[in-house]
């Protein structure tokens, strides 16, 4: 595959092996699912970087291939989570992170009392910009602009390493300006469907891709919303989930098929199916 700027690129590929074989080796020393109840970082700030988390996290769970922690303070639930493969990446931009709390330890994603929280949701016209920026090396990216006989099917090719911070603020800046909505279920006193990420519910979002292409999600809510509090050690459930793209419908996915002995088979099953799982977290006091 050639560079798209034609220029040499060899000394970038040594490094970029490298970043994923220290993610590999971090995510088999961790368990999938946080075996402890945690309190957050003092002055945790919600900016989509790990640095108050020292750059490390309680879990790594291979169904939806992320890293993770869940905290809490005496006001709020915290959920950070981490992605360094680049189509799991790509498939975050397409969907979003889907969190669902169930205050009364059902696994169920279909229980009364879930509440979901689902952050971001872009037009996916943007989403090969934000991974070519953030430097990762993915598949090729196909997308429609308009629809019906007019539309254009427009090509990506495979995007290359690019070590460049800039480039990968630049990812952060275009994701966050375009993902402006959260999508919210059965909270109580929040209207389901879409939120603001400028609201007065104090329910916080985040992300950004740091200098290695990894991206990091923080989310913050208000125990109260849970019908929770620190001075209960009820145990609840929790749900981590990246949605099937077919389920959101965003504009502009294209599904790519190959024909293999006389079956049409899909290239992107990765992206076109639901990963999630459930776990269960008591509220840490001090």
């Amino acid at each position: 595959m050639k560079n798209l700027f034609n220029t040499p690129i060899k000394p970038l590929l040594v490094v970029f092996p490298f970043l994923v074989l220290c993610s590999v080796a971090g995510a088999q020393s961790l368990p999938a699912k946080q075996e402890v109840n945690l309190r957050a970082p003092a002055n945790l700030k919600i900016d989509g970087k790990a640095n108050e988390w020292d750059n490390k996290f309680q879990a790594y769970n291979k169904n939806v291939e992320l890293f993770y922690t869940i905290a809490n303070d005496d006001d709020n639930l915290y959920f950070v989570v981490q992605a360094t493969r680049p189509r799991v990446i790509e498939k975050i931009i397409n969907v979003g992170v889907t969190v669902t709390v169930n205050s009364a330890d059902a696994k169920d994603d279909k229980a009364a009392d879930n509440i979901s929280i689902n952050f971001p949701l872009i037009d996916f016209a943007y989403v090969p910009q934000i991974v070519f920026n953030a430097g990762a090396k993915t598949k090729e990216i196909y997308y429609a602009t308009g629809i019906g006989p007019d539309s254009r099917h427009t090509y990506k090719p495979e995007f290359e390493v690019k070590p460049s911070d800039s480039l990968k603020n630049a990812a952060t800046k275009l994701l966050t300006d375009k993902a402006t909505i959260i999508h919210i279920k059965g909270m109580k006193d929040v209207p389901d469907n879409e939120l603001s990420v400028y609201n007065d519910k104090n329910i916080k979002v985040a992300m950004a891709f740091d200098h290695t292409g990894a991206y990091t999600y923080e989310l913050a809510i208000p125990l109260k919303y849970f019908g929770l509090s620190i001075s209960d050690a009820k145990k609840f459930s929790y749900n981590i989930k990246l949605q099937n793209r077919q389920d959101v419908g965003r504009r502009g996915m294209v599904t790519r098929y190959n024909n293999i002995n006389g079956q049409s088979v899909s290239d992107d099953l990765d992206l076109d199916s639901s990963t999630d799982f459930w776990a269960e977290y008591t509220l840490a006091r001090k």
